[in-house]
Parts: C-alpha cells; structure tokens; sequence
C-alpha cells in the first residue's frame, strides 16, 4: 500500500512539474548557429514576418552581424524572423542555403515590417470584443476546410485544415471582430502550429474572401526593387486576394458557430486539470485507507500486549 501511494503522489507530481512545460508553447533555439550560441543572452524573441527594404533596392545578407557578406537579394520579398540580436539585426533563414538549419542575418534598417495579426490588433483594438462565453465553430463531416486568414480582409489565407484532419475539434474564439461586410472573425492564438490568425465565422471555408488594404501603411514605406517602380513594388508586395488561387465552392454542410456554452471537447488545460484532480481524490482515499489499516495494526499490537 505504501509503495502504491508513493508511486501516485510522484505521479501527481511529475504532472505538476511536467503539464505547464507540455501545454507551453515551444520556443525554437538556433543552437546550431555560431554566433547564437556565443551571444544567446543577446537576443530576443521577436517573431516577426519582414518586408524586404534596403535603400538601393536590395538587402545585404550576413554569416553573423558586420560579419562577412553572403549576397544581397532584392527588395519586396518577404522573410521570417525568430530572433533579433540587440534589437538591430534579425535572423532569418539564409536565403542561399537549401538547409533550413542554415541561419543569416539582415540589419534592421533594411526591412520593414510586415502588416500583420498584431498590427490588425492594435489598429482595429476599439471593434475587437471579447466573447464570454467563447465563439465556438464546430465542422460537420462532410464540410470543406476550415480556412484561417493571416487578419480578416488580408486576402491570404496561411493555412487550411480539412475537416477530417481536425478529427470533430470544436474551435473557441474569445475575441471577435465584425468587419464592414457584416462578416464575423474569430481570432486563434494557437492551433496545432498556426499562431496569430483569424477565422471568419460567418463563411469559415471560403478561401476567397477579399483583400481589404489595410496593409497601404507599410506599402508606401517600401522601396522600389533595383529597376523597379514604386507601383510595381507595392503590387508585387501586397498580400492580395489574387495570390489565393481560385474561388471555393462551398460543398457538403456548412459549418456552424455559436456564443452560447453547449458544452463540446475539453481544452489541454481542463483535461490536465481532471488527470491531475484524479491523482489527488485516489491519492486521498489511498492515505485514509493507509491511516485506519495502520491504526488497526497498533490496536492489535497493544491488545497483544
């Protein structure tokens, strides 16, 4: 009995340390990088999706910072940066590498950043509500992908998910944003690797939903490629509609959203809540139970005696 309570309470125990850990985000380190290993304390998560924008057109990409020039690319493209080393130069994946371990660096002068979730975010923070109880859509089988947008009115679409990969997973939404269609948008911090980005309620398979040009900020800021014109630059650079292919046909049911709280799957964080509350009701009952056959025992011992 001792040994089956002891391994429960290490159980219970391994959870408590292990669940935050597990349900976590996972942060990537470039340890096989030179110059990250060396100067890791120097850097700081930035997560950020850049626009190409050196001053002549193109952008100087380095081995480390004022290190040694591996080439120059042109302006407009647009690249991924995880880390940023002292709040000037950010690393990207090189672009001259086919070893997506191979890392580069580009100063900070030379992009600009790209109009994104968290710009929509803060422009748009007046109309965006939060929704108690959380937004919930639920795919029906038979339903086209689940189709998730880098902001509502952006035109790209960064990800879909078939119905039958997300297996019946109801999605919760705890912020909401009514466009000026009369469309409303979920936001998704996390799903299964996608951060940051919306779902429209109202039409959540529809991979054509329109650019709205909330991104004109940042395109005037964009310099010209070399031989190129400022229009083209920011036609060329704009996220618009046209980059998802076709049209989608909606086929099969439609899939449906709600705001009031009918239940549906548990989130990570309960089903660890109810693992961990079971260890402790079982690891209870076992010291109760442990406590009374001990007093028994002493009872017997001194009527021995």
């Amino acid at each position: 009995m001792k040994k089956t309570l002891s391994f429960l309470l290490s159980v219970l125990l391994l959870l408590a340390v292990l669940a935050p850990a597990a349900l976590a985000d996972v942060v990537w380190e470039p340890l096989e990088n030179d110059f990250y290993k060396e100067h890791a304390d120097e850097f700081s998560l930035c997560r950020e999706r850049l626009i190409l924008n050196g001053r002549d057109g193109t952008v100087t990409v380095y081995d480390k910072p004022d290190g040694k020039s591996l080439g120059t690319v042109s302006n407009g493209g647009k690249v991924n940066s995880e880390w940023i080393w002292k709040g000037s130069w950010y690393m990207i994946k090189n672009p001259f590498s086919d070893d997506w371990n191979d890392m580069a660096y580009v100063r900070g002068e030379d992009v600009v950043k790209a109009y994104d979730s968290d710009s929509f975010m803060a422009e748009y923070d007046a109309q965006i509500v939060s929704s108690n109880p959380p937004a919930k859509l639920t795919m029906p089988e038979g339903s086209d992908a689940l189709c998730l947008y880098t902001y509502p009115g952006s035109g790209v679409v960064a990800q879909k998910f078939e119905r039958d990969w997300l297996d019946g997973t109801t999605v919760t939404f705890n912020l909401l944003f009514k466009d000026e269609d009369g469309l409303t948008w979920g936001y998704i911090g996390y799903l299964y690797g996608m951060r940051d980005v919306w779902a429209c309620l109202d039409d959540p398979t529809n991979e054509a939903l329109p650019y709205k040009g909330r991104d004109t900020e940042v395109l005037d800021q964009l310099i010209p490629a070399a031989g190129e014109s400022q229009a083209a630059a920011s036609e060329n650079t704009s996220e618009s509609a046209s980059e998802n292919a076709s049209e989608s046909t909606s086929v099969g049911p439609k899939p449906s959203f709600q705001t009031e709280d009918k239940g549906g799957s548990l989130s990570p964080f309960a089903l660890v809540a109810i693992l961990v509350g079971a260890v402790v009701v079982v690891a209870a009952v076992l010291l109760v139970v442990l406590r009374r056959k001990n007093g028994r025992n002493a009872a017997d011992r001194t009527d021995k005696t």
